[in-house]
């Protein structure tokens, strides 16, 4: 079926128009078509099919090329919905257009994604047969979309409008099945492809087609930005993907260590974008990113995914993102991994439900534990040993660790168990020698502390520093907080208890000269904390052995933060943290 592919082709599949006259023969209603190979540099008129491959166990017969072959029902369902009577419609399907069981060629092909979504004249995204009432969600869309707001991303202009959003949830039943009908739509499998972001975000238009019903992306943004879904929904993260990625004013912020971040790394929903095949985890984002020419040895399916992690950790690296260590995280087994297969602790494993960094992601953070060290920094790599060297400073030891502190983060917050976590915290203190905690009022050292001063490192660098606001700011909401917990009731400020439960997998611990922190909930009495230059967080590493350690992850601790270290010890030995 498939012809080898000269440099700059790729294939197109010419969709024959519906034969209304063959419906009583199943071989002649079969949907068909042909294979053409074009140049994209002609810039051939064509479409794209962004929809969601299904079930092996799932196939249906279509004929490509005189050929009958075996597809995925989904694919031949979208097929069959997007013949036309009146002609032929030339389109690119990668199930179809690549051939799969050729690596060489998905590599180029893969490569080529940017400039196939783009180049296509429409994007069809196709979330599958209609079910669940999606034809009454998909027309009500059309409605507020056309009829309500006609244009205006959204925004109530007059009373007309209301009136018309009244009537269109006038009734209990009505609002009932516009309800299920919406939540079912949102869940869709199609929304949880990790692919599907590269093909929302390149397109020039895309048409979001469910059934024989379609809507527009401008109809679907409008929809996004009126309501809340009842649930967290992937549907919104693919709409507002696009919205991200496509605005020019924010393309110089989408290098890939970003890009990978806001589309793999989980936000309090849990959302968790699949893919089948691990290493499309990193190849699936590339088109979105502005630096893909830094990273020429991608996409490659040629090697397996620890391969493709490992060297993408190394670039990310080199290029000075020392804080892709705050994403390896080790709360989670990787079901594909064997024991003698793991990968090395300074590589994060994209297969995994990864969390934001609980001293937050670094380009939303003030934290500057290394200061401005990052052209001191040279990695050096010994990929025979997988094992990566960072300059860095020793700061101390790990003396006694607590108990863990890791709330759901979708559940009410469990006060009990925040009480207790807050009074460990609160002995630590009390404990500790350390003048940057006995230098400080003890309320303000323990507030801080136990949510990793998330709301100061998000805010200003320098408003912490400041007493009056932390009289009368969240230092005094740590306090009703503790105050209320101890009455069994619920405190009037919120928001203390929300970055709370923003933390995960964490520990509190106290070193050796004092210094108190929360660390990676694996930590060991006897592990190392040290600041990697050009890191804007200290980490935890575990005692060498042989001089190498292995990455335990980022922490915070209390009086460092802010590159107090390097004050207190100016001639601090700087040497190489060897990690395996």
């Amino acid at each position: 079926m498939y012809t080898p592919l000269l440099p700059g082709q790729i294939r197109l599949f010419r969709l024959e128009p519906r034969d209304i006259s063959s419906t009583q023969d199943p071989n002649q209603s079969l949907v068909r078509g042909v294979l053409e190979h074009h140049r994209l540099a002609d810039h051939p008129r064509y479409n794209a099919l962004s929809y969601c491959w299904g079930s092996n166990a799932n196939l249906r017969p279509i004929s490509v090329n005189g050929k009958v072959i075996a597809v995925h029902s989904n694919l031949e369902a979208a097929l069959g919905e997007l013949q036309s009577y009146r002609g032929d419609m030339l389109l690119w399907a990668d199930r179809l257009c690549i051939n799969q069981k050729d690596d060489d060629e998905k590599t180029v092909q893969v490569q080529q994604m940017r400039h196939i979504y783009t180049e296509a004249s429409l994007v069809f995204a196709w979330l599958g047969e209609a079910a669940d009432d999606s034809d009454l969600i998909m027309d009500h869309f059309q409605t507020i979309g056309e009829d309500i707001f006609p244009g205006n991303r959204g925004m109530l202009e007059t009373e007309g409008q209301l009136d018309q959003i009244l009537v269109a949830h006038k009734t209990p039943k009505t609002r009932r099945a516009l309800s299920n009908a919406f939540r079912h739509f949102c869940q869709r499998s199609y929304w949880q492809r990790l692919w599907v972001m590269q093909e929302f975000v390149l397109a020039q238009e895309v048409v979001v087609a469910c059934g024989d019903r379609r809507v527009t992306f401008q109809q679907l943004l409008t929809i996004v930005q009126t309501y809340r879904a009842a649930i967290p929904s992937f549907m919104q993260g693919v709409v507002t993907t696009r919205y991200r990625y496509g605005n020019m004013n924010t393309r110089s912020e989408n290098h890939l260590f970003r890009v990978l971040v806001t589309s793999l790394v989980l936000e309090v929903d849990y959302n968790h974008p699949k893919s089948s095949d691990p290493r499309d985890r990193v190849f699936a984002i590339l088109s979105f990113t502005n630096d893909a020419e830094e990273f020429p040895m991608f996409p490659d399916y040629q090697h397996g995914w620890q391969y493709i992690y490992t060297k993408l950790a190394i670039a990310l690296l080199r290029q000075g993102h020392i804080d892709i260590l705050s994403f390896c995280q080790f709360t989670e087994v990787n079901p594909l991994l064997l024991d003698n297969e793991k990968l090395p602790s300074w590589v994060p494993d994209w297969n995994l439900k990864i969390k934001y960094p609980c001293v937050s992601a670094p380009w939303r953070s003030y934290f500057s534990a290394s200061l401005n060290s990052s052209d001191l920094q040279k990695v050096q790599v010994d990929e025979n040993r997988n094992q990566v060297s960072l300059l860095g400073v020793t700061v101390d030891t790990i003396s006694f660790i607590g108990s863990p502190w890791d709330p759901d983060w979708l559940a009410p917050l469990d006060t009990k168990a925040a009480q207790n976590y807050l009074s460990e915290v609160e002995q630590f203190c009390k404990r500790s020698s350390h003048s940057s905690v006995t230098s400080l009022d003890l309320n303000q050292v323990v507030g801080r502390t136990c949510i990793a001063d998330r709301i100061c490192c998000e805010g200003s660098q320098m408003w912490w520093r400041d007493k009056n606001i932390y009289k009368n700011g969240y230092c005094q909401c740590y306090i009703d907080t503790v105050s209320a917990f101890e009455k069994g009731s619920w405190p009037t400020e919120v928001t203390y208890c929300q970055r709370l439960k923003l933390l995960h997998s964490r520990r509190p611990f106290i070193s050796q000269t004092g210094l108190v922190g929360l660390a990676p909930s694996n930590i060991e009495v006897g592990d190392e904390l040290c600041i990697f230059l050009g890191g804007k967080t200290p980490y935890i590493v575990s005692k060498r052995i042989d001089g190498v350690s292995r990455l335990r992850g980022e922490t915070y601790v209390h009086g460092i933060m802010y590159g107090e270290f390097w004050a207190q010890c100016a001639n601090a030995d700087i040497h190489r943290i060897v990690l395996s």
